[in-house]
């Protein structure tokens, strides 16, 4: 009696590990299918830019951007580096500083440019050189006068401007001019927003 229980309870034992270990064709196919479409989903989102783009930011629109403006400016932008967020990059151009952050995703909702000059009039006009472009990429409908305007505007402050607005879309966020402090000269710098540009 005590072998043909334990004889029953070992079968138990064993039809149990086994049905434990039966997969059905349907799970393996339909797990498979959710693994392909969720890879695909991922490989689509990594780049849709355009095949004619070169690849310099992993954000997409910071990317475009900055092949917007090598390729309408006479400065180049190089030097790319990421920053310590996902969609904060680095650069240079005319031996200019460069931020950019697109916060369209945030609470900001906007696409940011920090054009860093230095103390001397010299690397200041050269930063306004940089913002010129900057602007045209933004908005490429602003003309020219309009740019030079503001430039001209800026170029006479003597204080710290904010919120200048250049059309409802791009607006100069800060623009810090050279001051002459009891330890130097501080540096120069312009931000730039879109709200438009996405």
């Amino acid at each position: 009696m005590q072998k043909v229980l334990i004889f029953v309870l070992a079968m138990v034992l064993i039809f149990s590990c086994v049905g434990c270990g039966t997969i059905d064709e349907n799970d393996i196919s339909s797990s498979d299918d959710q693994y392909n479409s969720d890879t695909l989903s991922k490989e689509n989102s990594v780049d849709n830019s355009d095949d004619n783009e070169t690849v310099y930011a992993s954000d997409k629109l910071v990317n475009r951007f900055i092949n917007e403006f090598n390729d309408y400016s006479n400065f180049e932008m190089g030097e790319i580096t990421k920053g310590n967020i996902r969609t904060k990059f680095f650069a240079y151009a005319n031996d200019c500083y460069i931020e950019m952050i697109n916060a369209n995703d945030a609470t900001a909702e906007c696409f940011s440019i920090s054009i860093n000059g230095g103390k001397e009039i010299t690397e200041r006009d050269k930063m306004f050189k940089v913002a010129t472009d900057v602007i045209k990429v933004l908005d490429p409908t602003i003309d020219d006068s309009k740019i030079i305007q503001v430039i001209t505007y800026l170029e006479s402050e003597e204080y710290m401007v904010s919120d200048y607005k250049i059309t409802d879309n791009v607006i100069v966020k800060t623009y810090v001019p050279i001051v002459e402090l009891s330890y130097g000269k501080s540096d120069c710098r312009i931000d730039i927003i879109s709200n438009d540009y996405k």
